[in-house]
């Protein structure tokens, strides 16, 4: 995987629809997203990854959410579900108003011990009462206090603003590289806040940013370096 550029290329198109089928136009039922309190579920059958992926493309199709193809600027947020409870990543398109959110998650098959990404549709207006309440965060902190990371951001370096251009597609595949190569799962030390973490770290990154406040250089980020940084590229710049 690899972003490519910040520029639609290689024929991509910015139309939302980008020739997918068309669909009956319907909001995904049972929008209002309960997270577990942790991540150890078990996987459905067949391949999770795949059914991963086509999720997406059924919200595309219902206009639920931009085409995967489509090169737009999309938020991204943090979400903890209690003290002790679940990470995920929550993804918003800004400039579209009239599509709803949607998670990526690391989730655990106890049974086979393998981790595997899902995701969850939320409708808008519960989205932006999540937002509100801060419940979906974006981790800032007072560049004053934080000295280390004031010594080890670059001068010329931007601190991150939370918003990355690309398409759903490369978000997607961002999501499913980083959890094939997540590596063996504990709650301690590599759990779903490391996946969280190394997704907006990749974001940034190829915002040619820092995010002030996330934990840099984890097990996966460090290990595969600028590659999945390019896999945003690719999937988000067409």
């Amino acid at each position: 995987l690899s972003l490519v550029s910040k520029n639609m290329g290689n024929g991509g198109s910015s139309d939302d629809n980008n020739n997918e089928t068309p669909e009956t136009k319907e909001s995904p039922q049972n929008s209002k997203l309960k997270s577990k309190a942790h991540s150890k579920v078990a996987s459905s059958f067949g391949d999770p990854f795949a059914d991963f992926e086509s999720k997406f493309q059924r919200w595309a199709n219902q206009d639920s959410i931009p085409g995967l193809d489509a090169h737009k600027t999309y938020q991204v947020y943090v979400w903890k579900n209690g003290i002790f409870g679940h990470y995920s990543i929550v993804i918003g398109c800004k400039s579209r108003a009239d599509v709803g959110f949607v998670t990526m998650e690391l989730k655990v098959d106890m049974k086979q011990q393998k981790v595997y990404p899902d995701s969850k549709f939320i409708a808008r207006e519960e989205g932006n009462k999540n937002i509100d309440e801060k419940k979906w965060t974006q981790y800032i902190r007072d560049r004053e206090t934080n000295v280390i990371e004031r010594i080890l951001r670059p001068a010329d370096q931007k601190e991150w603003n939370w918003e990355v251009e690309t398409t759903m597609r490369n978000l997607v595949k961002l999501a499913s590289e980083l959890i094939k190569n997540h590596g063996k799962y504990s709650a301690i030390a590599n759990s779903c806040h490391d996946f969280t973490n190394n997704f907006v770290q990749k974001c940034a990154e190829f915002q040619e940013c820092r995010c002030i406040g996330v934990v840099h250089g984890g097990a996966v980020a460090s290990t595969l370096g600028g590659s999945l940084t390019g896999a945003l590229g690719g999937a988000v710049a067409g």
